[in-house]
């Protein structure tokens, strides 16, 4: 026998007596028991033809030997609105899956909810099959996930520009796709309760002459929100690029109102086509926002922008932002009243104030632009940086404001600049931790903050929203600062 022909039958023999002991290996034991990293799958509430998150579940083999796993299967077949993914490969049956001693794998689930035009949330159940050496010996592992249908508005459906006057009702949520614009002339009510979600890099926008009246309540504020549900993108800032509000729109209302998790909360502006050099703006009697009773937070850049803006601003918070809670550019005209600007911003690196006022335009050279008018009364600017406000301006004539009963962190050098205005403030900041009960969510004076009592209620005289704080509460003197009372 030749040498090739004797090393060809060693390894025949060899191969034989690998998949002999293979075979021999695999456990035929009755009635395993596989165990599972969770007991039950849960999916956060998902929007109707929306894919979820990625679930990653663990399975273990708990014997001294390799099993086959007969058969994983997804119990709901094709219809259901899940998918399963199992040892890489997608399908709703899967078979003949070895797993060593001891050993675990990952199974991957995701889900999309059907539309099922209905208002209140639902509940979808599904499980995975698993059977080991046996067809009469199955374990299941369930599903259970949320849904929730939506009205929604995309230019594929043609509804993504509001041209007439319309009512959103808060019977289901809205969910907006690229932008959304209430055109020249629409006036858009929102009604109380109104849940509204943009999705990835959505705006939502009010053009020249358009108007929202957003009236939510304390009980039913109107939240604009990112699109996502899941828990883990509760607190994500930068989900969507925000709210952008044309200045030749005016008395648009915003009362109740959250506005969370975008790039830019509210950014009052008009398109840099409609400047030329030599633009000045000035405002008549009319605010472009009243912005009542309001929180605008967790924004990546800026919570509020007004470039030549001109906002009122009464029991509102502003709070933890990547670079400014407050920026008002290129002058304007700004009431800010019994409000909380805190920024204690801690998800990346920031060395930024949280309110910056200047009068030149951020991206167009156009002249200098003045602050008209403009006051802070009864506020907070506060926030983990050393100084939280700056003034820069190229022509201190352009400065026209006032800080009334306020508390800040400035730099006291600006005490001489800016026509003496730092001469108003109260004082400085003497314990920052005792302000509020929680600085990164709950602006509730804490008991002791040197914010309570130390407001002038006369600065309040003839103004009927600032009767009672952003909770309800009525105020009395001494009133606090910010724009929550303590109650004992």
């Amino acid at each position: 026998m030749s040498l090739q022909r004797i090393f060809a039958a060693f390894l025949i023999s060899i191969t034989l007596l690998f998949v002999s002991c293979r075979k021999d290996d695999l456990s035929t034991k009755q009635n395993i028991q596989l165990t599972f990293s969770v007991d039950t799958i849960f999916f956060d509430t998902l929007f109707t033809g929306f894919n979820s998150s990625t679930k990653a579940i663990k399975v273990y083999n708990p014997e001294n030997q390799t099993i086959s796993i007969d058969r994983i299967e997804l119990a709901g077949g094709t219809p259901s609105p899940f998918r399963i993914n199992v040892d890489g490969q997608q399908g709703i049956v899967h078979a003949n899956i070895e797993l060593a001693p001891e050993d675990s794998m990952y199974i991957f689930l995701e889900n999309t909810m059907t539309i099922l035009d209905q208002a209140n949330p639902f509940i979808i159940q599904d499980s995975i099959i698993f059977e080991v050496n046996s067809s009469d010996h199955q374990q299941d592992l369930d599903i259970i996930a949320w849904g929730q249908d939506a009205n929604y508005y995309s230019s594929a459906n043609g509804n993504n520009i509001i041209q007439n006057d319309t009512t959103w009702t808060n019977s289901k949520p809205h969910v907006i796709f690229g932008q959304l614009w209430v055109d020249s002339a629409a006036t858009l009510t929102i009604e109380e309760g109104c849940q509204i979600h943009i999705h990835n890099d959505g705006i939502f926008g009010i053009y020249k002459e358009g108007q929202v009246i957003a009236n939510g309540t304390t009980e039913n504020p109107i939240a604009f929100q990112g699109s996502r549900l899941e828990f883990e993108y509760e607190e994500i800032a930068g989900q969507w690029r925000g709210i952008y509000l044309h200045r030749l729109s005016y008395n648009n209302v915003f009362n109740n109102v959250i506005i969370k998790n975008a790039q830019i909360g509210i950014q009052i502006d008009q398109l840099p086509s409609e400047l030329e050099s030599g633009s000045i703006f000035n405002h008549g009697a009319d605010y472009n926002l009243y912005l009542y009773n309001s929180h605008i937070r967790n924004m990546s850049a800026i919570g509020l922008w007004g470039i030549a803006g001109a906002v009122q601003s009464h029991n509102s918070i502003f709070s933890n932002c990547g670079q400014h809670l407050a920026t008002l550019s290129w002058g304007g005209a700004y009431q800010f009243r019994h409000c909380t600007l805190a920024n204690y911003w801690i998800a990346n690196f920031k060395e930024t104030p949280a309110v910056i006022i200047n009068d030149f335009h951020p991206y167009v050279t156009v002249d200098h632009n003045s602050l008209d008018s403009s006051l802070f009364a009864n506020c907070i600017i506060t926030g983990n940086e050393n100084i939280e406000l700056v003034h820069s301006f190229e022509d201190n004539t352009n400065l026209d404001i006032s800080y009334l009963n306020v508390i800040a962190k400035v730099d006291t050098s600006f005490e001489q600049l800016d026509q003496n205005i730092y001469s108003q403030f109260i004082g400085e900041i003497t314990n920052e931790n005792n302000l509020f009960i929680d600085k990164s969510e709950d602006y509730h004076l804490e008991e002791g903050s040197e914010l309570i009592g130390t407001g002038d209620i006369n600065l309040n005289t003839g103004i009927n929203s600032l009767i009672n704080d952003k909770d309800g509460n009525t105020r009395v003197s001494p009133v606090s600062i910010g724009a929550l009372e303590f109650i004992e």
